[in-house]
């Protein structure tokens, strides 16, 4: 467990400390120390007194004692927890069968066609991935091949998945797993920076000119164009 939870508490600001531990409920402890004898270190804990959800409906989140959270930050059910559609389709599926996409199947053509249908017309291929870190590698292979650059710049704390390529540029991992080389940091737009009463328009100027002070003072020896691949959870902008 120290291990594991030593590493969030470096690196992440909203980190369950460890010190903690014996603080909270005894449930909650045995649940906390049996997770860390079986989960990988790229498993942190946030929230200073961790939360435990037991079942979702909606944009809301239930957990153990009843309490009602309105869900705000879970990047997972991108529609919605336990959405009656979803559920009903992905039961139909695995009740039928469970393959993957080098096989014939009607049913992945027709979603992939009705997918297509709502993007713009340049974009007429698809590629599925099983979880968000296959999903971010394949999108920097695209960045890649498009800018022709390497450099990539994320926020602090970010997280975006734990393959080798994926892990290289997710901070909050820890120095257990290092940035790469061509990894540069910059902070999330802080709105106390903000004057009060500003508009929204006023707040991505803040967040562009923050940027850009970052991303074009000089041109890393990584980058062989000038040019800065961007990714992360803030606003960001390539360099040319």
């Amino acid at each position: 467990m120290t291990s594991t939870l030593s590493r969030a508490l470096a690196s992440y600001p909203n980190r369950f400390d460890p010190a903690v531990l014996d603080a909270l409920p005894g449930r909650l402890q045995d649940t906390i120390r049996r997770r860390s004898e079986v989960l990988g270190p790229g498993y942190t804990l946030i929230y200073r007194t961790p939360v435990e959800f037991v079942s979702g409906h909606g944009a809301h989140l239930i957990d153990r004692d009843g309490n009602d959270y309105l869900d705000a930050y879970n990047n997972v059910p991108c529609v919605g927890h336990a959405h009656p559609h979803v559920v009903e389709a992905v039961t139909r599926q695995m009740s039928a069968v469970n393959i993957n996409t080098r096989y014939v199947q009607d049913s992945l053509v027709d979603y992939a066609e009705r997918l297509l249908a709502t993007f713009p017309s340049e974009l007429s291929k698809l590629s599925v991935a099983c979880s968000g870190s296959e999903a971010n590698d394949l999108a920097m292979r695209v960045a890649r091949f498009h800018t022709g650059a390497e450099g990539i710049i994320v926020t602090r704390w970010a997280y975006h998945g734990i393959t080798r390529e994926v892990a290289s540029f997710s901070p909050t991992l820890g120095t257990g797993s290092p940035l790469g080389p061509n990894v540069r940091l910059i902070d999330p737009p802080d709105p106390r920076l903000v004057a009060p009463g500003s508009t929204l328009a006023d707040r991505r100027c803040v967040a562009r000119s923050t940027t850009w002070s970052v991303t074009v003072t000089g041109s890393p020896p990584w980058s062989r164009t000038g040019r800065t691949a961007a990714t992360g959870s803030s606003p960001t902008r390539s360099a040319t």
